[in-house]
């Protein structure tokens, strides 16, 4: 989730705005009394509480307890219900905005400046130096006085410091180490880095086929915190315009459904258009929109004597879990079968496929064993999967837990415009 952050004078470090006012920990007592009141006697109170809860937007998550805490009355169960989604929801969107930054040293270990960009962004670096047999010198910067974005940071760490990133390090994370800097045409979009690695402009047919085309390779990073579940490029976002003012049509295909591999923090993307004249000699603009899709925060659902169960349904928000039933037939094999649910899906866009379902038995004493026996899908359409989780050799026997399903939450959506200035054409 980007943060904005404030210098706590004497204290040496960085605390988020939402928490600098209050002690780590300690709810706030406001929030506290909104949370008391959705159960109040008069409705006119209880709207009043729940319209409160969510004017103070996603930041007063934390402060919250779950919908299904045993403490609460139905009543507030009920709105809480209601609110949770919604914040998150409103969370997701926000942590497509660009993470942000204040540096004011001058001089220090690049560990230390590692640490200082992880705890304020969430953001994961590596010190990839002496692993490359590169030494491990101070990095010095220039002070900022000003907030500025986590890859306006990172362009200043490589024009001040001679190093450079490397995406696409274990963790997931972003390395840095020395090397050539990047030299072509680069644009920073929220909480994107893109980049132009090549351009090819074929002017002329040279064989079967190899069509005419003008092709870029750009390569998308993203913010290390960020996990999305899919990419989406469309042609009709795109705007290619030569030198003389002319717009460069589109090669498609209408629409590009991209994903990251696992632990990835960049992605290359191709685009192609059609050749423009001969004469033509520069791009003056290349403009889009990048539609990302993430998923809100996970929401559990729980089941109790769930040997007795058969298609047992909860819902909540958007999200449906049936739990159909439990096979406990075979020795040391639990098998529980469940139908999720969900109205945010684009059949089109596939990412039903991306979404990863959870479940967990959960013992009297509260620990939790996954399904180490693996899990079987099936996409039954309309936004439906059927899951089969397995659950091994467990102590007891299965009237002992309770089970957990943890569902990612709803899909949100951003759209990230971006745009490259003049482009030289080979």
């Amino acid at each position: 989730m980007p943060s904005r952050w404030v210098l706590c004078c004497g204290m040496g470090f960085l605390l988020p705005i939402s928490m600098a006012d209050l002690p780590p920990g300690e709810p706030n007592p406001e929030v506290k009394k909104f949370i008391r009141q959705l159960d109040a006697a008069d409705p006119n109170d209880r709207d009043k509480a729940e319209q409160a809860i969510l004017s103070r937007g996603s930041d007063v998550l934390d402060q919250l307890p779950r919908a299904d805490d045993p403490s609460l009355s139905a009543e507030q169960k009920l709105r809480l219900g209601r609110l949770l989604p919604t914040l998150m929801e409103q969370r997701a969107k926000k942590s497509l905005e660009a993470s942000r930054v204040i540096w004011g040293e001058t001089s220090l270990p690049l560990q230390k400046v590692i640490e200082r960009i992880q705890t304020e962004t969430g953001n994961r670096l590596i010190d990839l130096r002496e692993s490359l047999e590169q030494g491990s010198a101070d990095v010095r910067l220039d002070p900022l006085r000003k907030e500025t974005t986590f890859w306006e940071f990172l362009q200043l760490l490589e024009k001040q410091s001679g190093l450079i990133t490397f995406p696409n390090q274990e963790g997931p994370a972003i390395g840095l180490a020395e090397g050539a800097k990047f030299v072509g045409p680069e644009v920073l979009a929220g909480p994107l880095r893109l980049r132009v690695n090549r351009v090819i402009c074929r002017r002329e047919f040279i064989g079967e086929g190899t069509l005419p085309e003008l092709f870029f390779d750009i390569s998308i990073d993203i913010e290390p915190r960020l996990r999305p579940l899919q990419f989406q490029i469309a042609a009709d976002d795109l705007t290619v315009t030569d030198e003389a003012g002319n717009n460069v049509p589109s090669r498609g295909p209408d629409r590009q459904y991209l994903t990251l591999d696992e632990g990835a923090t960049s992605l290359a993307v191709p685009l192609r258009f059609e050749a423009p004249a001969r004469s033509v000699r520069k791009i003056s603009r290349v403009a889009g929109t990048i539609e990302l899709a993430i998923a809100a925060e996970s929401m559990s659902f729980v089941f109790s004597e769930i040997t007795q169960a058969k298609n047992v349904e909860q819902r909540r928000s958007n999200q449906q879990v049936i739990l159909d039933r439990v096979d406990t037939e075979q020795p040391g094999l639990w098998g529980v079968h469940l139908i999720v649910s969900r109205d945010d899906i684009d059949p089109e866009s596939y990412l039903q496929t991306e979404l990863r379902n959870e479940a967990f038995l959960v013992s009297a004493q509260g620990g939790k064993t996954p399904a180490e026996g693996g899990m079987n899908t099936q996409d039954l359409g309309d936004g439906r999967t059927e899951c089969e989780f397995i659950f091994v050799d467990l102590p007891g026997k299965i009237e002992d837990y309770k089970l957990e399903v943890t569902v990612p939450g709803r899909i949100v959506r951003g759209a990230i415009p971006f745009s490259f200035g003049e482009i030289e054409l080979p």
